[in-house]
């Protein structure tokens, strides 16, 4: 399944490269732009500014950190927020979701998980 709605990945390192993956696999690689922010440069960026799309034109998906406890990704996520872009939830088409399971708008799930 495609999603015709562009899509801004904005993170680092390794997650960064995972988020980019998938959605680039879920929506081409013409309607993703990939952003290299490092965790340490958050509180100061105008998120505008990085995406230079508005968000009526393009969902966010903040790729910062793999582990459960990120601060870094949670303070993104509410700049993202309060700029007033949508949140994209990320699933492989190769990961298994049981139809009655519940996951945040910006979840990822990746391939081969279920």
């Amino acid at each position: 399944m495609t999603i015709s709605r562009s899509i801004a990945v904005i993170g680092s390192g390794p997650m960064l490269a995972v988020a980019r993956a998938i959605a680039t696999e879920l929506r081409g690689a013409d309607r993703v732009t990939a952003i290299e922010l490092p965790p340490d440069r958050i509180a100061d960026v105008d998120v505008r500014a990085v995406v230079g799309r508005p968000p009526t034109e393009m969902d966010a998906f903040a790729a910062v950190g793999l582990h459960a406890l990120n601060y870094a990704r949670a303070d993104l996520c509410a700049k993202l927020a309060e700029a007033g872009y949508a949140f994209a939830m990320l699933v492989h088409p190769r990961a298994m979701v049981d139809r009655s399971a519940t996951l945040a708008s910006s979840a990822i799930v990746c391939a081969g998980a279920s």
